[in-house]
This record gives C-alpha cells, sequence and structure tokens, in this order.
C-alpha cells in the first residue's frame, strides 16, 4: 500500500491537484518516467501519439492493433493498443504488463484507466477533501 498527494505538472499555468503518480514505462530497451493522471472514469489506458513519440516509445504511432476509443461525448477514434511494462514510483513489487491504447492527438498525456490500470490493484481510493490517493497491490 501507497499514499500519493495530489500535484499539479511542474509546467501547469494553473493551480489545479490532481491525482498524478510517477509512471515508469518500460518498452523494448526504452525506459521512461513520466507523471500520469490516475483517471478513474476513463475505461482503457491512453496514451497520446505525441507523449509516446516524445518519450521515443516507437517511431509510427500506427503499431500494435487498431481498435477505438470514445470520450465523453461517445464518439469513437482510431487508436492502436500496445503492451507495456510499468512501474509505480514507491510501491514496491508493483511491476505490471499493461495494454495502453495510443490515441493520435499532439498533446502529451497519458491516462492510466479502468480496464488496464485499475483492475491491476486490489483498491485504488480517492480522498479529494485531504488531496491524497491510495494503491494497494
Amino acid at each position: 500500500m501507497m499514499i500519493y498527494h495530489y500535484s499539479k505538472l511542474p509546467h501547469a499555468t494553473i493551480d489545479i491537484l490532481r491525482p498524478y503518480i510517477d509512471i515508469t514505462i518500460h518498452y523494448k530497451t526504452r525506459t521512461n518516467t513520466i507523471k500520469a493522471l490516475i483517471d478513474s472514469g476513463a475505461d482503457s489506458c491512453i496514451i497520446t501519439s505525441g507523449y509516446a513519440k516524445s518519450l521515443m516509445i516507437y517511431d509510427d504511432y500506427k503499431i500494435g492493433e487498431k481498435t477505438k476509443v470514445a470520450g465523453i461525448d461517445g464518439i469513437g477514434d482510431d487508436a492502436y493498443s500496445i503492451n507495456f511494462e510499468i512501474e509505480i514510483k514507491d510501491l514496491l513489487t508493483s511491476k505490471k504488463i499493461i495494454e495502453m491504447k495510443i490515441l493520435k492527438s499532439k498533446q502529451e498525456f497519458i491516462l492510466p484507466g479502468q480496464n488496464g490500470f485499475f483492475n491491476l490493484f486490489t483498491e485504488i481510493k480517492f480522498r479529494k477533501n485531504i488531496n491524497e490517493f491510495e494503491i494497494v497491490l
């Protein structure tokens, strides 16, 4: 079990605290540690093509199995599923293989969602009133 505190991104221009966590992504011979927004509203784990490219995870975002993802508007967009090995900072034995969907976008973000992230852990608790969240293996 590990307790984390809500934070803002270093480059953020407004002070909104969110449940960010440091995640190390391993893909082939590459390793990158990034801040990811834990998103209980996301059905899948999403990484944008802009972020994946800036992390040098791949050269062409159209790798993996083609699938669809939809936002709150319910309109599907093409995405490509690929497996990554991840580790969560400060959480012992947290190395897991997750399926992430690469979504074409120039924006740079990663959203660990319900299927592929939340279901790997015993529980994830959000306590917004005190700006912390807990992940239990």
